[in-house]
């Protein structure tokens, strides 16, 4: 049986774990998106 979803971590195709799958780091308030979250690029 599975634990409560808190319990369960996301985790990249390198097994590394995922920090955050809903935000992503900008340069400035509305700037583009760095392409060093190799999660985002993965998504």
């Amino acid at each position: 049986m599975l634990g409560p979803s808190s319990d369960r971590k996301l985790i990249g195709a390198n097994g590394a774990p995922v920090e955050d799958d809903v935000n992503i780091q900008t340069v400035g308030p509305r700037g583009p998106a760095p392409l060093q979250d190799v999660w985002l690029i993965a998504k």
